[in-house]
């Protein structure tokens, strides 16, 4: 697929947000396009109730689908091109395994200590214990299920169940690659400046200015070398994935240079 592309129209943007990847910061900034954007972040069980979701949004909203600038949200799978007529180019972005697991628990240690929260009960439930936060470590033992970049790509691109039961195996991790072969381009949350503009500059639009939803630090002390390792030998997966991403990354941005 050559870059930049030369069609008169936009194509549209099929952007899949994975969790605590530097996603919010691109969704909140495509919602900017209103009707010209189709947000996918409900909480669905299959690919078939998402695509008829979609189809039930565009239908109702009086927008002419050929308009749609952006679909965006952490439900955008590989197939939901097939509900347009413009060209469709399909977007994520990975962190490395040790800062998003870190995020991810900061993110619900923040839930946690908000009532205002709407999932604060959830989170609370689940992190304190006798009114003391639960540890990183004892979360990371205990709670942290783990491989959930190869999960979310899993999901886009095979099977139907939205979250499909069970560990991640290595045959998930190689569907999870193949979903990054069929993407135009591929971002991380440690480039995040230039991928934003980059996936905006083909839609037509400004990037974002600023990041959004930033987690505050309950984590006391820089993460020790053992905890490091644990972690990555828990997402094993999810490290073999990343360093697919940046490898597929860079091969975008040679081809996008030439």
């Amino acid at each position: 697929m050559a870059w930049p592309f030369n069609s008169k129209s936009f194509p549209a943007l099929l952007f899949l947000h994975v969790a605590k990847c530097g996603g919010t910061s691109l969704v909140e900034h495509l919602g900017q396009l209103g009707r010209r954007g189709l947000c996918l972040g409900f909480a669905c069980d299959t690919k078939d109730e998402v695509k008829s979701r979609a189809t039930g949004i565009l239908a109702g909203s009086n927008v002419d689908a050929r308009k749609i600038r952006a679909v965006y949200g952490h439900r955008v799978f590989y197939g939901l091109h097939t509900l347009f007529e413009q060209e469709c180019l399909y977007s994520t972005m990975l962190r490395n395994p040790v800062d998003r697991v870190q995020s991810l628990y900061n993110h619900h240690a923040g839930i946690g200590s908000d009532p205002q929260h709407p999932h604060y009960q959830r989170d609370h439930d689940l992190l304190w214990r006798t009114d003391q936060l639960m540890s990183f470590d004892v979360w990371l033992e205990q709670i942290y299920s783990g491989n959930h970049m190869t999960r979310f790509l899993y999901y886009a691109m095979e099977g139907n169940l939205v979250d499909p039961p069970g560990p991640m195996t290595p045959s998930h991790l190689e569907a999870a690659k193949r979903f990054l072969d069929r993407c135009w381009y591929i971002g991380t949350t440690e480039t995040s400046s230039v991928d934003y503009q980059n996936m905006c500059d083909v839609i037509g639009m400004p990037g974002p200015q600023h990041k959004a939803n930033v987690s505050q630090n309950f984590i006391d002390e820089p993460l020790s070398d053992s905890t490091q390792q644990t972690i990555l030998e828990i997402d094993h997966l999810d490290a073999e994935l990343y360093n697919y991403a940046c490898s597929k990354r860079q091969e975008r941005l040679i081809t996008r240079n030439d």
